[in-house]
């Protein structure tokens, strides 16, 4: 049986969560068990930015994209809340 990998990075941009970077990876990881690297471990000086690399089983990958989006748009409602 083959096992289709995806190996690949990219950096997504968290600022309408309402949370710098380093916090938004530990939240995720406290909350859903998914590890996401901020940027700024790679040298990007904003908090904006996460990292995402895909190294896992593509059905592994969509479960944690799924957890990732299910994060986010609590954390985004949060931060919303927070500004009214």
């Amino acid at each position: 049986r083959q096992r289709h990998m995806c190996i690949r990075d990219s950096y997504t941009n968290v600022s309408s969560s309402g949370l710098p970077s380093p916090d938004f990876c530990l939240q995720l990881l406290q909350d859903t068990g998914v590890m996401l690297f901020p940027g700024t471990m790679f040298g990007d000086e904003s908090t904006d930015y996460i990292r995402i690399s895909y190294l896992q089983p593509l059905p592994m990958i969509q479960e944690a994209v799924d957890r990732i989006s299910s994060f986010s748009s609590r954390a985004q409602a949060e931060a919303e809340r927070a500004r009214l």
